[in-house]
């Protein structure tokens, strides 16, 4: 009845591998992709929204995501 839902998911390492080798060949350091996990267990990619929004899942998913890009930048102020 509610097909859309948000859960945790890891990437495995070939799948970061491809998605850092797309982010480079568009000349993108940010972004939000978009995937759907299909019931044979394929991931499709569908979109990369290069403003990097990502708060309709990190609550959700408790990922903390505004968390790890404030130590981020909190580092790169240090230098």
């Amino acid at each position: 009845q509610k097909p859309n839902r948000f859960v945790p998911f890891n990437l495995d390492d070939r799948t970061k591998y491809k998605i850092s080798k797309f982010m480079k060949s568009m000349n993108l350091n940010t972004g939000s992709l978009d995937f759907i996990s299909a019931l044979d267990g394929k991931l499709y990619f569908l979109e990369v929204n290069h403003m990097g929004q990502f708060g309709m899942v990190d609550s959700p998913c408790n990922y903390g995501i505004h968390r790890d890009i404030a130590e981020i930048l909190i580092q790169y102020d240090k230098r």
